[in-house]
């Protein structure tokens, strides 16, 4: 009887590992929670987001970028607007999260000009 149960409590110990383990590597790599699941009305509408005093338009280039390739900048009408870290002054693009490292490009010219 004593190796038995020391043959049953050796699997319940490897189970609860192994199901630990698995928990442990899903977690985090579906949903980071940081960006919205639609977009604001405002960016869809192609209103601008204005920083600096300059109007800045919405495109249809949606870039992939980490996160830690982009600098925050501020929030308009509620949504964070982001830079790339290289990019200098004056800058040429604006960003907002659009999903799982995608990034809504914004640019000086409104679409069309």
């Amino acid at each position: 009887m004593g190796v038995n149960m020391f043959k049953n409590l050796f699997l319940i110990v490897l189970l609860i590992f192994i199901f630990s383990f698995t928990a442990a590597c899903s977690t985090g790599t579906r949903y980071r929670g940081d960006y919205p699941f639609k977009e604001s009305n405002w960016i869809r509408e192609g209103k601008p987001l204005v920083f600096e005093d300059t109007k800045w338009y919405p495109t249809d280039d949606v870039e992939n970028l980490l996160d830690r390739e982009m600098e925050y900048m501020g929030e308009y009408e509620s949504v964070p607007f982001y830079i790339e870290k290289r990019d200098v002054r004056p800058f040429q693009r604006l960003y907002t999260k659009f999903g799982y490292h995608k990034f809504r490009v914004f640019s000086k010219r409104k679409p069309n000009d």
